[in-house]
């Protein structure tokens, strides 16, 4: 809440540091740092604050005046908010031109839809999800809360206008307000439907309206008893405790909550802004022990540029090298932070609170010379543009980028191997892999495969291994791998966001298919006699099952899935991996989830007598630093490197060449062997 123009009377600090924790919170959440799984619940803060501090604006009017004086209001919101947000999206839309120019067909209808304040609308009517980090999120995927705020701004005036027409008295238009904003947190419980992406309900005007309308509920109510000079702020003791409860319990929120937990649209987003409003009313006291606390100097300064730094702090994400990220998770956050901060300092300073104080050229005819009166948009802008372009140049010098939000690799986009083989003809990257032993059949560490050819089908796990970019330098593909082992050819089949029996579209009508999908197109086109499959699925089939609720119904499917895919592979060598994670954040991927998939794939597996099961989750377990660190359910480089090696060791351990099959038992589970 920077100082009212004309009013600095009505500045309170505190509200401030509060923005100041909403901010870090997101950035946080946006950066995958541990203890930052509910971060997205920072916007919830900045809603509820943005609710009470404009309704209070519009309250103070309409108590002095008479009137909300709505075309002084709208003017005084359009010169805060769309300075910075134009340079923000014209920014970004530039470094998209010069270095995704792929992508242009996707980011120009975003930029549109920020600039109009319908991104929100726009991510939902074209199916894209906020939380499928698989896909990623891209440079103004945050402007959807923007959106909403400014849809408040535009139609809560009007709404409080009749509300006040209508009712006359201010306790009624401060319960018919309540109802309103309780009326929009059922309606969010009501849509939620367990096991759906919930972006619909996560960033729709209408669901998301309780939280502003509880704060202006409050604001309200200050703004009449202030009128009739009654007190409005609690006692210091009373403002203690209301702050202490509000915080703890934003922040326990903050760090337990998973962003797909039901709990939160259920009453979450209520409970949180109820604690924000329990927060303000302690600040509002300023001589409570918050009100010093989140209105000192630091974090108040922090809190005035928190509009910038939310702004910028995405596109720096999105455009910087993606291993740096990943590699050094803590000082990339700490750098967004700094970087983000730095801008929108500079943001702030040269024309947003001169454009907020004076209009948009008032403040340049002000004694300057003609020449000096554009310097500080000019400055502003030049800064802007080094640094997010030297950032974006980045990629150029420093190998791949990619959103922080697909966990820090490429792999997480629905983009694949789809199709591609390699024979024994074309050349390798680099040389042979370790021997290794034979759980069955006794072989030595030199046995080769049987497999004529192999098809590896997998998901998001699995496109590592066969990217060079996301494999130690030098280190051969995972074909190369296979082929080493004795296969004759190796074909992939390979994309991110799908599972056995799910594939994965995208708002530009690409349609990913589920492995089953691919598996079939690849059998009806002809396979030779001796191949062999690896179907590595399992980690979002498992994951999909806790997410529509569990139970035996949902299992009952996973295992129709498995027995659909090996009764189209009937009669061919089908390895099938068991699923693994490390530590996730995201519980739908914990490994108790994977254990019912591992336990259904062994189940089925006595069935089917050509099916050998690979036990990937003893030997991945056994080497959690091989995951992403803040991601645990994809691999980094030596993770990659390592799933190459032991699954082309445990596919010749599956159907040694020269082995009598008939000896293998059903249901058999081999080991790479690989120490």
């Amino acid at each position: 809440m920077p100082k009212p123009v004309g009013h600095p009377g009505r500045y309170v600090p505190g509200l401030d540091g509060l923005r100041t924790i909403a901010v870090l919170l997101v950035v946080g959440y946006h950066m995958n740092l541990p203890g930052f799984a509910g971060g997205l619940l920072g916007v919830g803060v900045f809603f509820t604050l943005s609710g009470y501090l404009i309704t209070a604006n519009l309250a103070r009017s309409y108590f002095d005046r008479g009137d909300l004086n709505l075309g002084q209001f709208w003017v005084r919101r359009f010169r805060r908010l769309m300075p910075v947000m134009v340079v923000t999206v014209v920014v970004v839309t530039i470094l998209c031109l010069i270095f995704e120019p792929s992508a242009m067909g996707k980011r120009g209808p975003e930029a549109l839809s920020s600039l109009f304040y319908v991104n929100n609308w726009h991510t939902i009517i074209q199916g894209d999800s906020y939380f499928n980090r698989f896909a990623g999120l891209g440079p103004l995927d945050h402007m959807w809360s923007l959106s909403i705020e400014e849809q408040f701004y535009l139609l809560w005036p009007v709404v409080l206008t009749a509300l006040f027409f209508l009712l006359r008295r201010p306790w009624a238009v401060t319960v018919a307000t309540t109802v309103l904003a309780l009326v929009s947190f059922a309606w969010m419980s009501y849509l939620v439907e367990p096991g759906m992406d919930q972006t619909r309900v996560y960033e729709g005007t209408d669901t998301r309206a309780g939280g502003l309308l509880l704060g202006a509920a409050l604001a309200i109510w200050f703004g009449y008893r202030r009128s009739r000079g009654k007190p409005v702020v609690a006692p210091e003791w009373a403002a203690g405790l209301l702050g202490a409860c509000g915080l703890i319990v934003i922040l326990t929120m903050a760090v337990r909550v998973e962003r797909n937990d039901l709990f939160l649209y259920h009453s979450g987003f209520l409970i949180l802004s109820l604690a924000t409003v329990l927060v303000i009313v302690a600040v509002s006291n300023q001589r409570s022990i918050w009100a010093a606390a989140l209105g000192c100097l630091p974090m108040r300064w922090i809190g005035e540029r928190s509009y910038g730094i939310y702004l910028w702090h995405l596109p720096f994400i999105y455009f910087l090298p993606t291993a740096w990220i990943t590699n050094h998770r803590w000082w990339s956050a700490l750098f967004v932070t700094l970087a983000s901060t730095a801008l929108a300092a500079v943001s702030w300073t040269l024309f947003e609170d001169p454009i907020r104080r004076n209009g948009f050229f008032a403040h340049m005819r002000k004694a300057l010379p003609a020449k000096e009166r554009f310097a500080p948009l000019t400055t502003g802008a030049i800064i802007a543009l080094l640094g997010l372009v030297s950032i974006g140049a980045a990629p150029l010098v420093g190998g791949h980028t990619a959103p922080a939000n697909q966990k820090g690799q490429a792999m997480e986009l629905p983009e694949g191997t789809g199709g591609g083989r390699v024979t024994r003809d074309q050349p390798k990257d680099t040389a042979d892999t370790a021997g290794s032993t034979s759980q069955w059949g006794k072989q030595p560490a030199d046995t080769l495969m049987m497999c004529e050819e192999v098809v590896h089908v997998g998901d998001s796990t699995s496109l590592g291994m066969f990217n060079p970019e996301l494999l130690p330098a030098g280190a051969p593909v995972a074909s190369d791998r296979y082929l080493d082992k004795g296969a004759g050819a190796v074909q992939t089949s390979v994309f991110g966001a799908r599972a056995t029996n799910l594939g994965f579209s995208t708002p530009d009508g690409q349609v990913y298919p589920s492995a089953i999908e691919s598996a079939t197109e690849l059998k009806n086109r002809g396979v030779p006699e001796d191949t062999c499959w690896v179907i590595a699925t399992g980690v979002n089939d498992a994951a999909n099952v806790d997410a529509a609720g569990g139970g035996p119904d949902m299992i009952a499917d996973m295992e129709k899935n498995i027995r659909k895919m090996l009764d189209i592979l009937d009669g061919d060598r089908v390895m099938w991996p068991t699923a693994a994670t490390g530590t996730p954040s995201d519980m739908y991927y914990a490994n108790e989830n994977m254990k019912v998939f591992n336990d259904t794939l062994r189940r089925v597996a006595k069935d089917y007598p050509n099916l050998v099961i690979f036990d990937w989750a003893s030997e991945a377990r056994a080497h959690l630093d091989w995951y992403l660190e803040g991601d645990e359910v994809h691999y980094n480089a030596i993770g990659n490197d390592q799933r190459g090696i032991r699954f082309a060791a445990a596919l010749a351990k599956a159907f040694p060449r020269g082995v009598d099959e008939s000896t293998r038992p059903r249901g058999a589970v081999v080991s790479s062997g690989v120490n």
